[in-house]
């Protein structure tokens, strides 16, 4: 699923500073795009390279639009112990059946055979699925039946249970690609996959990097408005929504966030969750896992969450009303955080 939901303020606004050089780098992977600011980047340490082999790794290993990819084997395995996954997949496996329990099943990274039903994944959409084939798909999502091995393998009960990572792997590839360029000295960077960041450091112009989150308006690709500009020196953001990812049948529209324990698109007011965490794959997964849970529940499961914060945009009154996590606010500039519970954009 496509979730470029953050615009990165400043990419090409950053001005060289006179201590240290400033790359703006870019590429492309995961059916997105990736985007990055290193300053200071020691010589030789090639950061366009380490990004996109990073990057590149996550895609290779655990997309279900490559046939060859380790997520797409276990996905065609029979029921039974699967031993073709790697470290890096045990660890996002990990993490998704970690944030499935803390989302009492908000979020599951079964979810392939819902995905594919709505037309949501590598298969052409086909017509809406009927009743009974929801019934019949929902039956074989449950993160509860993954069951992780000493020895890294992964027990499939269910010869149809599919995983999916794409509320995940983006989030992942990020700090994959962060951690490559902290192994070879860099210290100041922002990395950007697909809309989800991470940053570290102090910015090019020695201030705390800006991130604009997009206000939820479907349409807005080359246009953007922005909902808020975050100031951060460290962590991650990841932004879900119901507003660029979707199809419409009969003057309905069904949004990309599937709620894995009804099997349907979600259909609360909702309109985008927003998450700050230590890492990119925690913030990218919770995320969707808020939007499915909807605003109450959401915000209640991240104050229970230390390190962690959450901007909720409710749909409201023709315009957008934001919820705010207790510490949310300390990522925004004065101006912006006397702004909290009112409405953000009117159309």
């Amino acid at each position: 699923m496509i979730r470029v939901l953050l615009l990165v303020v400043g990419l090409a606004a950053c001005g060289h500073s006179p201590a240290a050089a400033v790359l703006h780098l870019s590429g492309t992977t995961m059916g997105t795009t990736w985007n990055a600011v290193v300053v200071g980047a020691p010589e030789n340490s090639d950061a366009q390279a380490l990004i996109q082999a990073a990057v590149d790794e996550v895609d290779r290993l655990m997309s279900t639009y490559r046939d060859d990819s380790e997520i797409s084997l276990f996905n065609r395995a029979p029921a039974g112990p699967f031993h073709g996954f790697t470290d890096p997949s045990l660890e996002v496996i990990a993490a998704a059946i970690e944030i499935h329990a803390l989302s009492a099943g908000a979020f599951d990274p079964t979810i392939g055979p819902l995905v594919r039903l709505w037309g949501f994944g590598p298969q052409r959409p086909g017509a809406l699925p009927s009743d009974a084939e929801i019934r019949a798909a929902t039956a074989h999502v449950g993160a509860q039946e993954l069951s992780v091995g000493a020895e890294g393998s992964v027990d499939k009960g269910d010869p149809a249970m599919e995983l999916d990572f794409s509320a995940i792997a983006k989030g992942y590839g990020v700090d994959r690609a962060c951690n490559a360029l902290l192994r070879a000295g860099c210290q100041r960077f922002l990395v950007e996959v697909g809309g989800e960041v991470r940053v570290a450091g102090l910015s090019a112009t020695a201030q705390a990097w800006r991130i604009g989150i997009d206000l939820p308006k479907p349409g807005l690709l080359e246009q953007r408005e922005l909902s808020s500009v975050l100031h951060m020196e460290v962590g991650a953001v990841a932004t879900s929504g119901d507003y660029r990812n979707f199809r419409e049948e009969g003057g309905q529209r069904y949004s990309h966030v599937i709620d894995p324990r009804s099997g349907r698109p979600v259909q609360h007011p909702l309109a985008s969750a927003t998450v700050i965490a230590d890492d990119c794959m925690h913030a990218d997964a919770l995320a969707t896992a808020l939007m499915v849970l909807g605003p109450a529940a959401g915000l209640a499961l991240i104050e229970g969450l230390e390190g962690v914060e959450a901007s909720l945009l409710v749909h409201a009154d023709g315009g957008f009303l934001e919820q705010r996590s207790s510490g949310y606010a300390r990522y925004l500039p004065p101006t912006q955080e006397a702004e909290g519970s009112a409405p953000q954009a009117q159309d």
